[in-house]
């Protein structure tokens, strides 16, 4: 799946687009214990932004209903997830 990712106040998750980001339209949370530990050691994060991480990525994981309301699904087993950062490819898992 090619979409947007988003990190706001340590929780993650995918849109369809940038833009999409501010209003979590269809928003999917990434669930995973460590992710904002993985990340901060591993990708530079953005700086004077409510938005910690706000980039392309792909991911490859199981889809799942999620119990959280302000999500449309959760994306859990995380096979492979990379982000793209100002050009530069991070493969996280």
């Amino acid at each position: 799946m090619d979409c947007c990712f988003a990190m706001v106040s340590g929780v993650g998750y995918l849109v369809e687009s940038k833009e999409d980001a501010f209003s979590m339209k269809n928003a999917i949370k990434i669930q995973h214990p460590d992710l904002e530990k993985i990340l901060f050691s591993l990708v530079p994060a953005l700086g004077g932004s409510e938005f910690s991480y706000l980039c392309d990525a792909s991911i490859i994981g199981t889809l799942r209903k999620s119990e959280d309301v302000k999500f449309q699904g959760e994306i859990v087993d995380i096979k492979k997830f990379n982000l793209i950062v100002s050009g530069l490819h991070f493969e996280i898992f």
